[in-house]
């Protein structure tokens, strides 16, 4: 954690968020800096000469401070004028970051990435003008426990920042599930959330993913329709084995299995979306039939070992139409299905 109050330190931040500014293509930038942690002086502070020079010209004798803080870590008025100091520090460090910034780019974004963490230093009233949107780090409901003070923790947020964008994390992976998923996003919006952001996507599955449209469909944002689609363990399955694999719920056959079920949306003309897994070690087959006729194949042979989506598109479908798949399993391939999902044209 550096000192913000050393020159050289000061003098490398400024430099390293002008570069960004100015050479890259950036509409916002976001941090997680944090320039104390804590609020004891035994383990969030920094007693250096820097600190006591800046501290001196803020008007805190901190050279002082520091012995009687060391014998008493409650003794005022020097705790209150300590977390006073650490304020102001991280307050001008900010300030000096994103004019410097808008030096270059007047309009970028600086966003912050809040850890509900006061006692850190970093007040966002006194950057009103400066931060214009908050992240919030709310996702570790990863863990599978919906969180409570969500609401609380957009509302603080827009309390100390009315002007800012609030944009709380949404979690998609690892033990979340998709009514965490959903709940969140509608709780969320609720609570004036101004947009939401994914936490650790790269370990989110697409049942998660298809939670994320459908909670901002629950919560009315305009644009993202209702999921309209089926989970391949919940229809008729013909040697065809519930299973996980990479975390997502499917189905797998040892040999040849098939998946049916009885369409019952309105009948028109749909793409139809599979996903499926395609393993190494084997060159295993899906084919989709609409009303008793074949409609599209596809070989495994990606060989990838990860889920993939495939799109077939304009099939004509009648309501009451018996949707199958027929998975056809090669060697370590068990021809693995998660979901198949129709979207009216």
């Amino acid at each position: 954690m550096p000192c913000i109050n050393n020159p050289e330190v000061r003098e490398y931040l400024l430099a390293l968020y002008y570069d960004l500014a100015k050479n890259y293509d950036i509409d916002f930038v976001q941090t997680c800096m944090y320039t104390f942690m804590g609020d004891d002086v035994q383990n969030g502070t920094c007693f250096c000469e820097n600190c006591q020079k800046e501290a001196k010209a803020m008007g805190f004798d901190l050279t002082s401070a520091i012995q009687i803080l060391k014998d008493n870590p409650d003794a005022q008025p020097q705790l209150q004028q300590w977390l006073d100091f650490r304020i102001a520090s991280t307050t001008k460090i900010y300030k000096m970051i994103i004019d410097k910034m808008r030096e270059v780019k007047p309009k970028i974004d600086f966003r912050i990435n809040d850890l509900n963490n006061r006692s850190a230093g970093l007040h966002l009233e006194d950057l009103r003008g400066y931060i214009t949107s908050v992240h919030m780090s709310t996702h570790t409901e990863q863990n599978g426990i919906e969180r409570t003070d969500r609401e609380s923790r957009i509302r603080t947020a827009r309390y100390f920042m009315p002007d800012a964008s609030i944009i709380p994390g949404i979690p998609v992976r690892i033990l979340t599930t998709p009514e965490i998923v959903r709940s969140s996003i509608v709780r969320s919006v609720e609570s004036g959330a101004n947009g939401i952001a994914l936490k650790h996507y790269d370990g989110a599955s697409y049942s998660l993913l298809r939670a994320v449209r459908n909670g901002l469909n629950e919560a009315g944002i305009k644009g993202y329709n209702q999921i309209v689609g089926i989970e391949a363990e919940a229809m008729k399955l013909t040697n065809y084995d519930p299973d996980t694999f990479i975390i997502e719920k499917c189905v797998m056959t040892k040999n040849t299995g098939s998946a049916s079920y009885i369409f019952p949306h309105p009948s028109g003309t749909y793409d139809f979306v599979i996903s499926y897994a395609d393993e190494k070690n084997g060159k295993g087959s899906l084919t989709l039939s609409v009303g008793g006729k074949q409609v599209a194949n596809l070989i495994l042979n990606e060989d990838v070992d990860c889920w993939r989506r495939k799109t077939f598109p304009g099939i004509t479908v009648k309501k009451g139409d018996e949707i199958k798949i027929t998975g056809v399993a090669d060697k370590g391939e068990a021809a693995r299905v998660d979901f198949i999902e129709f979207i009216k044209k």
